[in-house]
């Protein structure tokens, strides 16, 4: 992958923040989504 030398425009800028915060969001949420499967597991169990 080439080393950008110039610094990144606003537009692009902002597109990467976006997606990252798209990524961080639907790790979160996948999460959360699981913790809750496991916690009714264990409910469950007992």
């Amino acid at each position: 992958m080439a080393n950008i030398i110039r610094p990144l425009g606003i537009f692009e800028r902002f597109f990467a923040v976006i997606q990252n915060l798209r990524f961080y969001h639907n790790v979160a949420f996948t999460i959360r989504y699981q913790w809750d499967e496991l916690r009714n597991h264990e409910k469950n169990d007992s």
